[in-house]
């Protein structure tokens, strides 16, 4: 309501508080800083995925093994 009013008065208003439309600050999918996140983040999950299991294997040793046969899955089921 109070932009409305901004907009039908914007010529009593100093140029800093007119109203401007924004331009697109977007790129999209046309940038690579698009897929930095999502690839950061796998290569991160991959990574602590690999340390968790030498870790819980030289922990664990045979249960471990046991447990690696029931559930062969990691991270994605029926992926990986």
């Amino acid at each position: 309501m109070l932009l409305l009013a901004l907009r039908r008065a914007c010529w009593l208003l100093p140029p800093v508080l007119t109203p401007r439309p924004r331009a697109h600050a977007h790129a999209g999918f046309n940038t690579p800083v698009t897929y930095f996140y999502p690839i950061y983040f796998a290569v991160l999950l991959w990574h602590r995925e690999m340390r968790d299991e030498h870790k819980c294997a030289a922990k664990y040793g045979k249960y471990w093994t046991e447990y690696k046969q029931k559930v062969p899955y990691r991270i994605i089921p029926y992926v990986y």
